[in-house]
């Protein structure tokens, strides 16, 4: 597709609504377009530009933010503006810039706890539980949609052009959350498939570098989770989310969060640590009563001890 590449300083003035903006930096690059950090001229407020050739693309996901902008997780969205240049139009949109990192790189930069983990599946949960509702489907999830909005501390989701009307075609898709990819259901916009692609990124957190990217195999993927210190509860959680099977998007919330509160993802077994540092101090208390056994044996101290009990 192609991409307009905006000079940096360089100033934009949207053809109908009259708006300009002065061009900052690049933030980043998407399947449709480029996004770019500006400051309106007339208020001096700084927002991210979302620009795209494909007009059908960007104003779908204008809509779904609008339509969806009451809930906290989703970034305010201001405008949407055509522009032209280099002979051709093009169309942008106007939202609420997000000081922070997207997850992906957070996660390089900060460890994320088991609580963590789940805490993020739970306020997604929810947040996709409320599209469904209104009998849409997230779609496209992945860990560079979701940022961590440092100045206010709170998770924001900063793309919502995969939300999807339900039993429609999954259009835009990551394949290492797509159930398609790994042969665990079709593209087609169902409850289902944001489960699959909620577990598919808890996991892919859990597991971190361990996580295997080549074989898209879900059993050997699951089997790896026995290695992270989480419950057999929770590991039978994803299972069922994994598969589909026996359990609804809203329900695997639900359980999400009674063993979030509950303290239920903690596994019962001790670490390999914890068996190191008990075997060395159970070798330490022997070796030291083997000491003292020699020095009353040698001093006749044991035969007195006897004597005074008897």
């Amino acid at each position: 597709m192609e991409v307009l590449n905006l000079e940096i300083g360089s100033l934009i003035r949207g053809k109908w609504n009259k708006n300009e903006y002065r061009v900052l930096r690049l933030l980043g690059e998407g399947g449709i377009g480029k996004v770019y950090q500006v400051m309106e001229v007339s208020t001096k407020e700084v927002y991210a530009l979302k620009l795209s050739s494909d007009m059908q693309s960007i104003a779908k996901e204008y809509e779904m933010m609008k339509k969806f902008e009451r809930l906290p997780i989703t970034v305010k969205v201001k405008e949407i503006d055509d522009l032209e240049a280099a002979r051709k139009k093009w169309t942008f949109v106007i939202v609420e810039y997000i000081e922070g990192k997207n997850m992906n790189q957070y996660r390089k930069k900060h460890h994320l706890q088991v609580k963590d983990v789940l805490s993020l599946g739970i306020t997604i949960g929810k947040a996709f539980h409320i599209l469904h509702q209104n009998h849409f489907v997230f779609g496209d999830l992945k860990l560079e949609n979701l940022m961590i909005d440092e100045k206010n501390h709170v998770l924001k989701i900063i793309d919502l052009g995969g939300v999807t009307p339900m039993g429609e075609s999954i259009k835009e898709f990551t394949p290492l959350y797509d159930r398609a990819s790994w042969n665990m259901g079709l593209r087609r916009a169902d409850e289902g498939y944001d489960l699959f692609s909620l577990c598919m990124l808890m996991i892919c957190l859990l597991l971190g570098t361990r996580f295997p990217m080549e074989d898209k195999d879900v059993d050997k993927m699951l089997k790896k989770l026995e290695n992270v210190d989480i419950s057999t509860g929770l590991i039978k959680l994803f299972h069922r989310g994994i598969y589909q099977k026996d359990i609804c998007f809203y329900q695997f919330v639900v359980d999400l969060e009674n063993i979030y509160r509950h303290n239920g993802y903690k596994t019962s077994k001790k670490s390999k640590v914890d068996m190191l540092v008990n075997r060395a101090l159970f070798g330490s208390i022997l070796f030291f009563l083997g000491i003292l056994l020699s020095i009353l044996i040698k001093n006749g101290g044991v035969w007195k001890v006897f004597q005074r009990v008897i």
